[in-house]
């Protein structure tokens, strides 16, 4: 499958038996390309003597606030409005990102934190 550069990046997750989709800028955005720098040197441990329940929180913590900074939208999530009927969960919502767990946050921004290296593109040479 050819990947063509420029479009948005679209994370798949897998919850409930069903298949949510997270969609973040292109690769080739020039905040993008800072926000997952930030986020890999999150992820990078301090030198300091941490315990690893501290290191996974802070690591937790940059993810989820990656996803609130950097993701344009969700596909195939549903909530139940004030009126008690189901509606898709859009960016036209209201506070539509704190509807979304944080571990579903976390591991939306895992995808770009876990990858081996950011590509040439990514890194904007």
């Amino acid at each position: 499958m050819k990947v063509k550069l420029g479009q948005q990046v679209r994370v798949q997750l897998d919850v409930d038996g069903g298949e949510v989709v997270a969609v973040f800028p292109p690769r080739t955005n020039a905040e993008m390309i800072r926000e997952v720098r930030k986020l890999k040197f999150a992820a990078m441990p301090s030198g300091r003597s941490q315990n690893m329940q501290k290191i996974a929180a802070r690591i937790d913590e940059a993810r989820v606030g990656f996803f609130d900074r950097c993701c344009v939208g969700v596909e195939n999530v549903t909530f139940e409005n004030e009126q008690g009927d189901d509606e898709d969960l859009t960016p036209d919502v209201e506070g539509w990102k704190d509807r979304i767990p944080e571990d579903w946050k976390a591991a939306f921004a895992r995808y770009f934190d876990e990858r081996e290296a950011l590509s040439a593109a990514e890194l904007g040479n």
